[in-house]
């Protein structure tokens, strides 16, 4: 197996491709996320990895969840780099996105919790009946692959990447 080959694939197809100005990439982007609700989320540390599939709310630029535990906790205790993947199914084409970021906890007493449960319209007593307060969580993206088939009729590359710094 050439790895590197592999690896770069991808970097050499972009070289090549036609990008889409800035400007319409972020537009597509957010229009891409906010129509889906589900994202599958991997977390890592070491030798563990785990994916998990959450709902998500596109608010405020950046990925936000409540998530009650799981087996993800046990990376996200060391390390905060995620990598969120959201997709259609391939039929007849391609329609994904990849997205690498940073996850922040949400601290259950900040007005930002507050401000989030008053978005999604739940009651400050929707979780009372748990042992601890219901982790919010929100990652920000630090960059994306966003993947569109249909985007060569635009005459776009269908890959494109996207640095949100």
């Amino acid at each position: 197996m050439d790895f590197k080959a592999a690896q770069n694939y991808w970097v050499v197809k972009d070289k090549e491709g036609k990008k889409m100005p800035e400007n319409d990439l972020l537009a597509a982007i957010v229009d891409y996320v906010r129509v889906h609700n589900t994202m599958a989320l991997a977390t890592g540390y070491g030798d563990f990895v785990r994916n998990t599939p959450v709902e998500y709310e596109w608010y405020q630029d950046a990925f936000w969840f409540l998530s009650e535990g799981g087996m993800k906790y046990i990376a996200l205790e060391k390390n905060r780099n995620v990598c969120i993947a959201i997709c259609d199914q391939m039929n007849p084409g391609c329609h994904g996105i990849q997205v690498m970021g940073k996850l922040e906890f949400i601290e259950p007493e900040s007005e930002e919790y507050a401000a989030f449960m008053k978005y999604r319209k739940i009651g400050p007593n929707a979780f009372s009946k748990m042992p601890y307060p219901m982790p919010m969580m929100r990652v920000v993206p630090v960059s994306a692959d966003y993947f569109d088939s249909t985007l060569g009729k635009q005459g776009y590359f269908m890959r494109q990447h996207y640095d949100f710094s």
